[in-house]
């Protein structure tokens, strides 16, 4: 499990290319002649909310990971809490 919590900010590519893939076979279908009418319709709207789910949902996850774990590269300039009474 930690080892696909580390690799998960490298799979943000996914965030764009999951909606353009779904246009992309949405077009192919449209070209074809496979998707035509309200029968069609359906199957289109499907593939398009579920590209942009995983998009949402990849989203997330990186953030909250970004939250719970410092990011990549992140440096830390000063201490968050004072031993003494701060001013």
């Amino acid at each position: 499990m930690m080892v696909l919590l580390e690799t998960l900010p490298n799979w943000i590519w996914l965030v764009p290319v999951l909606p353009l893939v779904a246009v992309v076979i949405n077009a192919a279908r449209v070209l074809l002649g496979t998707a035509t009418g309200d029968a069609a319709e359906p199957l289109t709207a499907r593939l398009s909310s579920l590209a942009a789910f995983g998009g949402l949902v990849l989203m997330i996850a990186i953030d909250a990971l970004a939250l719970i774990d410092a990011p990549p590269g992140h440096l830390r300039l000063a201490h968050s809490s004072c031993s003494t009474p701060c001013r």
